[in-house]
């Protein structure tokens, strides 16, 4: 038994079974590439039914919260492998090419969810390496925002959104809290919470990810305000718009190091849909509107360059301007079932706009709406005795961020919470919008 490319986490949370010199030396170089430790041991401990040969390195450990994550199996030892995977570990198998048609069918039988040909997968290989040795789940809230129209009020309604989940109950400690801003045209996450000064990461650092990037990476590096981590674009001229590869690297990587995460989303369907697809391809959509026609119209055309396969979409329709439609009218017109109306908050506006966030437990009209929102769409619930009563959903510690809390049950949404949009609906197709009045001057 030896453990290869072994990093800084010490213990090993893959571990490959294989009898192949040539196999070992391929996962060991991806193991090293991801900074990763991976434990090869013989044919005989497939599935940790057998007898462990002895040797140098860790004894891998099984279980979660430091055990095996990640088991690897050669296809060399697939027509001998009858044991289930290792608990809590997704199993994949590893083979030399060319593979033939048995190598899948017997991973198949082996409970293997992947078969990863080398060379060619190393990529993929690395990738499941990095999130393996970081083991933190992929199970944080995501909430995604966009404006339906230019000018809609979507920034500081994710700051809203962000700085109520900040107040979410999760037992003995805070929610961790990412707020990240994707639109390089928007005033700034980091000016609206006033840390545009604080030094941290921003966009134009992680514009070059690709691939998989390592969760831990978005540990402590952010600037941090009212309980909220802050990615923002930076100042003007920083750097282009978000490459969609980066959105999706780094939107995947805080599902692992946040437990709630917000989406500040421009107006851009590429970045959207790569964005969606970071946060797991399901993370309800909330496009912000005013009561008004032609942002509406506006809005159809957004979710029709979006394109088929979008999330739950809910419409938030802001009050504070002379309506020209109603909530309702909007949402029959966009085939959304799920239509809320946010309340006009000028003092939270203008304290924003000052880069001053307002302090938690001060009654915020558009807090309290914002806390709703959460329960409703991701059924966050809020502190208690503001919201509904419920326990909180059950959260894994993360990195730095305090003891985890008492297991409890998922948190159960709210009865008569909207419904997404029916098999029928279809973006982009507006139904009749309210005749607009026509204003002449005399």
């Amino acid at each position: 038994m030896a453990t290869v490319g072994e990093g800084a986490r010490g213990r090993p949370g893959a571990e490959l079974v294989t009898g192949s010199a040539w196999l070992a030396e391929q996962v060991r170089r991806c193991a090293a590439l991801a900074g990763a430790a991976c434990e090869v041991v013989g044919p005989g401990a497939v599935g940790h039914g057998g007898d462990r040969p002895t040797g140098v390195g860790a004894p891998a450990v099984t279980g979660p919260g430091g055990g095996v994550r990640l088991e690897l199996l050669g296809d060399d030892v697939l027509a001998r492998t009858a044991a289930p995977p290792v608990a809590g570990a997704r199993r994949l198998v590893v083979a030399a090419a060319p593979a033939d048609e048995g190598v899948w069918r017997r991973a198949l039988e082996a409970g293997a969810v992947a078969v990863l040909v080398l060379p060619g997968d190393e990529g993929r290989l690395v990738d499941e390496l990095l999130l393996a040795a970081d083991g933190r789940p992929a199970d944080a809230a995501v909430v995604a925002v966009v404006g339906g129209c230019g000018g809609a009020g979507a920034s500081t309604t994710a700051v809203a959104l962000a700085l109520a989940a900040a107040g979410v109950d999760r037992g003995r400690r805070p929610a961790a809290v990412l707020l990240a801003d994707l639109d390089p045209l928007g005033p700034g996450a980091d000016v609206l919470l006033g840390v545009e000064e604080e030094p941290g990461l921003r966009w134009p650092d992680l514009a070059g990810v690709r691939g998989t990037l390592r969760p831990d990476l978005l540990d402590g590096v952010l600037p941090h305000a009212a309980g909220v981590d802050v990615l923002a674009p930076g100042r003007p001229g920083a750097g282009p718009s978000v490459p969609p590869e980066a959105a999706r690297a780094v939107v995947a990587a805080a599902r692992r190091s946040h437990d709630v995460v917000v989406l500040d989303l421009p107006r851009d369907p590429s970045v959207v849909r790569a964005a969606v697809a970071g946060a797991g391809g399901g993370p309800p959509l909330l496009v912000v509107l005013p009561a008004d026609v032609g942002a509406g119209v506006a809005a159809a055309r957004l979710l029709a360059a979006l394109g088929p396969g979008l999330p739950p979409v809910h419409l938030l329709v802001r009050d504070g301007a002379p309506a020209t439609a109603t909530p309702a009218q909007l949402g029959r017109a966009l085939g959304s079932l799920s239509v809320r109306a946010l309340p006009a908050d000028g003092p939270l506006a203008a304290r924003l706009a000052r880069g001053a966030a307002p302090p938690h437990r001060r009654p915020v009209p558009l807090l309290r709406a914002a806390e709703e929102v959460l329960e409703d769409v991701a059924g966050l619930v809020g502190p208690p005795g503001r919201r509904r009563s419920g326990p909180p959903p059950a959260r894994r510690a993360r990195t730095g961020r305090g003891p985890a809390p008492a297991p409890t049950p998922a948190a159960t949404p709210a009865s008569g919470a909207p419904a997404p949009p029916g098999p029928g609906w279809r973006p982009g197709v507006p139904g009749r919008l309210p005749a607009r009045a026509v204003v002449g001057t005399r």
